[in-house]
């Protein structure tokens, strides 16, 4: 790879300071200490780097001799073929010799006078005996270099965190006695978990020069699979067809050297923290480097990604002002706090580090941990991509062999052939919509770089409502030159559809156009819309959504075509029965947001595959597991000392998971079951959604033209439309999913047979000419009988996510709950559940949970 000394982005640090990679070095052999290896100490700048750290000669001295050995090491193996030593068993004898060496340094004296050494060699075992230097991460540095020789790249993540530690982790064990800090098992896993940060950057900063001049790939032979890129691409990404794969890769890339930043972050002891300044300064001029390399999309190209004069300038003006809290351990304001409402997690200020070091007690972060998350719906999910990020170790356990929870798909199972079936063998449970004001899922998605799964289904809130006859409101003339262009006549409908407008200009501009209003029922809801965005119309306590409606004058119309298929789409729970708090909540996130809080959204891939195999990825890329068709039977628990904890989750199979904190993010009922006594939120009653799949011949037009249709006066509330001629000539059956929140109970009481036929009645009622041309093909029906939660004003309680951790016979101090079932103020929901999630995996890193080891 290529020499620190040439990299003008992180020259001014210091290349061994905590611990930059040996595999970045170049210089001699072992018989050589030439005017080259003196001339790369001084265009190192490790003089200043060192001075900004408030090292002194001595210590810089013994640094520039450590990173002199490192270079060395390197340049060894980066010999070209056909030059001195280009061979790569004169490499191999090489670093044998130094290996001699490095073992002379710490034989016993002796009386006969040994083989004459190369003046680095002396110098470096004076360093070694002054600073009492261990052996082992000396000989790891010539391991590490060592497999570069005949390079053939790593076939997974565990391979490469070898390589790593040889040529970074390794550098930053013999850092630590030159620097002063101690011995302690913490400080050494700091000096480990930050040399894998900055190689890891290094790794994603280079790669591009690293495949196109020296013919070497260090990312992981099975993550490239996974996202179907070939070493050939890695050469100029920008220009492969793969580029968006190549993207996605080096995204995984960012995430697993952010989890190991964060991680070292929270491995600073504070008596430790003045001396590790040099340290800190490399991780600022690195974890900036990453952080551009994320801000440009991770569109890599030939040109190597640098800090500017002025940005280095900046990192090195902040840490000198920061250095007053060096001292009090590696602090910063307001640094490292998840923030449900912003969906950020501040990790990076332009000031490294940023969050306190007080690992003992108090405000601020635990040791990193081993976090098992029970559960890999979109709770357990977020969970483990938030623990993930902030540094934790993380095994996720899915009872199913899909991700995905209450939100996942399955396999589809009919009677007719396999041709009638849609392109993906997975067929959604049910069609869950996504707001903009998301942000705690979209978070969560950027986490895993999964939003390109992702795609707004209109620009704009777009909404296009179908009645079964004309004559509500509006006509079907005026109704018809709302919409696109249809071969068939078009039912009565009315288009609700925000203007490219501030809010809450957007929400008026939809209003006046919506068909099935008139001006009274419009004036209404602009009354109720403009007191509950100034405070003035909070649900009283235990308030139904139909007395708060109607407490706001909210007129029938205005009920039947918004209010009520917003409140059962929200809530699975018709305005008679649905709580109004959990109504408001969501109209204040969506209608009543911003014009881009309104957009909705939906998955691009069936949902069991919206997060896979990205978050598998992401836990073997750092260290974790996931495992599916893994189902929790037990939980395994101790006392000590007055304090009862989890100790391991037992699986169906015998086997045994420990873990340092658990988060239960199983459904509420999987949840009571796993607990010693029955928990309050086990009385929360369970909703009922029906999902039918209708499948089409792909030659028939189809029934409507929008992505999705919202049903009035209707059982069906929502049919959403895919499975359209692809680009490529596929004849992929068209996909017809119909949504039933809070079906009546006699469609539920149908055999499948008899839902497919009511369901095909009523979309011939709906949109007669087009049904009329429709060949059907074949049915699926999805009965979900605990889709949701009741969410009326008489619900069981909802828990905290520390609920269980509140002392009582009980609860345990290291387990936390995660769902949309908890108290989030938010109905069931994806953002319910991802919020629910990235709290519990916060407070996982927080204080409040005493670690087991």
């Amino acid at each position: 790879m290529t020499p620190v000394s040439a990299d003008n982005a992180d020259s001014a640090a210091p290349a061994a300071a905590g611990a930059e990679s040996a595999g970045n070095a170049a210089g001699g052999d072992a018989s050589t200490d030439d005017r080259e290896q003196t001339l790369a100490r001084k265009q190192s700048n490790l003089a200043f780097a060192f001075a900004v750290a408030g090292l002194d000669k001595r210590r810089v001295r013994a640094m520039e001799v450590l990173y002199t050995f490192c270079r060395v090491a390197d340049d060894i193996v980066d010999a070209p073929a056909g030059t001195a030593g280009g061979t790569d068993a004169q490499k191999r004898a090489a670093l044998d010799k130094w290996r001699e060496t490095v073992n002379g340094f710490f034989a016993p004296p002796r009386s006969a006078p040994t083989a004459p050494r190369s003046p680095l060699a002396d110098e470096l075992a004076a360093v070694v005996r002054e600073f009492a230097i261990p052996r082992e991460p000396l000989l790891e540095i010539l391991d590490g270099c060592g497999m570069d020789i005949a390079h053939a790249g790593y076939a997974d993540a565990a391979a490469l965190h070898r390589y790593c530690h040889g040529v970074a982790s390794a550098v930053g064990l013999c850092s630590l006695p030159v620097f002063g800090a101690t011995a302690s098992p913490v400080t050494r896993e700091f000096a480990v978990a930050l040399g894998y940060a900055l190689q890891f950057t290094n790794i994603l900063r280079d790669v591009v020069e690293d495949a196109r001049d020296l013919g070497r790939v260090y990312l992981p032979r099975d993550e490239m699979a996974a996202f179907g890129v070939e070493a050939a691409d890695l050469s100029d990404p920008e220009n492969s067809p793969r580029a968006a794969d190549c993207r996605r890769l080096f995204a995984l890339q960012y995430l697993r050297a952010r989890h190991y930043f964060n991680k070292a972050r929270r491995l600073v002891v504070d008596a430790d923290a003045p001396a590790l300044r040099a340290a800190f300064l490399m991780g600022a001029f690195y974890e900036a480097l990453l952080e551009k390399i994320r801000a440009g999309g991770f569109r890599l190209t030939g040109a190597r990604t640098r800090l500017s004069k002025w940005e280095k300038l900046t990192l090195v003006r902040r840490e000198l002002r920061a250095r007053g809290g060096w001292g009090g351990g590696w602090r910063g304001k307001g640094g490292g706090q998840w923030s449900v409402v912003s969906g950020q997690w501040s990790v990076v200020s332009g000031q490294w580090p940023v969050v306190s070091g007080q690992c003992d007690g108090g405000a601020g972060v635990s040791r990193p941990r081993r976090v098992v998350v029970i559960g890999g719906g979109v709770a357990g999910i977020a969970a483990a991509a938030e623990a993930t990020l902030a540094g934790d170790d993380v095994v996720l356990l899915e009872a199913r062999p899909l991700l995905g929870g209450r939100a996942s798909s399955f396999r589809a199972r009919t009677t007719e052939t396999p041709d009638t079936l849609p392109h993906s063998p997975l067929l959604d449970h049910g069609h869950h919509a996504i707001f903009g004001c998301y942000h705690a899922f979209f978070h969560l998605a950027r986490i895993l770089g999964v939003e390109w799964k992702l795609r707004p289904a209109a620009p704009l809130l777009d909404i296009t409502y179908y009645s079964p006859a004309a004559g509500t409101a509006g006509t079907t003339t005026a109704a018809a030159e709302s919409i696109p262009h249809s071969p068939f006549p078009i039912p009565h409908s009315s288009r609700l559809r925000a203007a490219r407008l501030p809010a809450p200009l957007h929400l008026l501009a939809a209003l006046a156009r919506f068909g099935e209003l008139r001006w009274r029922d419009r004036l209404a809801i602009l009354r109720f819309a403009a007191k509950f965005r100034l405070g003035l119309a909070a649900p009283a306590a235990g308030e139904t959504a139909a007395a708060w409606l109607d407490r706001h004058r909210q007129t029938p119309a205005a009920v039947r075509a918004l209010w009520e298929p917003f409140c059962v789409a929200a809530l699975n729970e018709p305005p008679a029965a649905g709580d109004a708090a959990l109504l408001a909540a969501t109209l204040r996130r969506t209608l009543f947001g911003t014009a881009g809080d309104s957009v909705i959204w939906e998955s691009a891939v069936p949902l069991a595959e919206l997060f896979a195999p990205e978050m598998e990825l992401a836990l073997r890329a750092t260290g974790g597991e996931l495992r599916t068709r893994a189902r929790v039977a037990a939980l395994e628990n101790s006392t000590t000392g007055g304090v009862k904890k989890i100790t391991a989750a037992i699986l169906a199979d015998g086997s045994r998971v420990a873990g340092d904190v658990f988060i239960l993010a199983a459904g509420w009922r999987e949840a009571a079951r796993l607990l010693p006594s029955p928990p309050a939120f086990a009385a929360l009653r369970p909703r009922s959604i029906l999902n039918i799949h209708l499948f089409a011949d792909p030659a028939s037009p189809p029934l409507f033209p929008q992505p999705f249709a919202a049903l009035l006066d209707s059982p069906v509330q929502w049919v959403f439309a895919s499975g359209e001629r692809s680009a490529v000539g596929d004849r992929r059956p068209r996909h017809y999913a119909l949504t039933l929140s809070t079906p009546p109970a006699d469609w539920l009481a149908l055999p499948s047979a008899a839902l497919l036929e009511r369901a095909k009645a009523e979309l011939a009622r709906f949109f007669p000419a087009a049904f009329a041309k429709v060949r059907f093909t074949g049915g699926v029906v999805c009965k979900c009988p605990d889709a949701t939660f009741d969410a009326t004003p008489a619900a069981a309680p909802r828990p905290d996510a520390d609920a269980l951790s509140a002392g009582d016979a009980a609860s345990f101090a290291n387990l936390l709950l995660a769902g949309d079932y908890t108290a989030t103020g938010l109905p069931a929901t994806l953002e319910g559940a991802a919020q629910s999630g990235l709290a519990a995996a916060r407070l996982a890193a927080a204080n409040a949970l005493p670690a087991a080891r």
